[in-house]
């Protein structure tokens, strides 16, 4: 089963006429292709390509998902099973990124907030003295 390009937000019809002259009709295909591959095709530069390519992967993605819920007992595509292993990447290493920045800034807020509160404990005592002399003279 193959699903239309069409599919896929960001490609209309001179896309997806550029497309299949390239050979790319589906979104499975698409999924499949290379940035390189993309970037031959008139009208995609590499950004671009990343992002049509990216989408194609996710569109598979959702249809898997949905297939899955209707069928849990089917194995998923090569191409989702790839998707689904880059995306577990991304997140593992966001959460490392995560927990590295969040641990030392949450105590520099903490010792922050102390170490203001504490400045204006110390103004105000300065102030309290400075009053205090001024009425003995």
């Amino acid at each position: 089963m193959s699903t239309p390009i069409r599919q896929v937000k960001g490609i209309g019809l001179f896309t997806e006429q550029a497309l299949a002259s390239a050979g790319i009709t589906s979104v499975e295909s698409l999924a499949e292709a290379t940035i390189e591959q993309l970037v031959s095709v008139p009208g995609f530069g590499p950004k671009r390509a990343e992002l049509v390519i990216e989408k194609a992967r996710q569109l598979m993605a959702d249809v898997a998902s949905e297939l899955r819920q209707e069928r849990p007992d089917e194995v998923s595509s090569p191409v989702d099973l790839a998707h689904r292993e880059e995306k577990k990447k991304k997140t593992e290493i966001q959460k490392g990124k995560d927990k590295q920045k969040g641990k030392p800034k949450d105590k520099k807020k903490k010792k922050d907030k102390k170490d203001k509160s504490q400045k204006k404990k110390e103004k105000k005592g300065k102030e309290k003295s400075k009053g205090k002399k001024k009425t003995k003279k």
